[in-house]
């Protein structure tokens, strides 16, 4: 046996539609300033989640020390050192012109 749907009653729909822009026009500053304030309180909301929020987690999160680590420091400097030599070896090659 199907189910029986009621049928949608649009015809208070369509009022409502045509009542609403209606109202919405006849008290024009006030809809201004209602959507004026909405759009403040949104954009507050967003600003306290992404920049005040952050900002208190990244101080609790900056409470445990640095430790320099000079094995590391070492290893990265030999290989700044070997890469310059081989970028200055480059330098010194003279090489033919392509274009003549």
């Amino acid at each position: 046996m199907m189910p029986r749907f009621k049928k949608i009653k649009t015809e208070r729909l369509e009022k409502f539609c045509q009542i609403v822009p209606r109202i919405l026009a006849e008290h024009f500053l006030r809809t201004i300033l209602g959507i004026l304030l909405i759009s403040v309180a949104v954009g507050g909301i967003v600003f306290y989640r992404f920049v005040i929020d952050v900002e208190n987690e990244k101080v609790e999160a900056q409470e445990e020390t640095l430790q320099f680590n000079e094995k590391i420091y070492n290893g990265l400097l030999e290989e700044w050192q070997k890469r310059s030599e081989i970028s200055n070896s480059s330098e010194k090659e003279n090489y033919a012109d392509p274009f003549n």
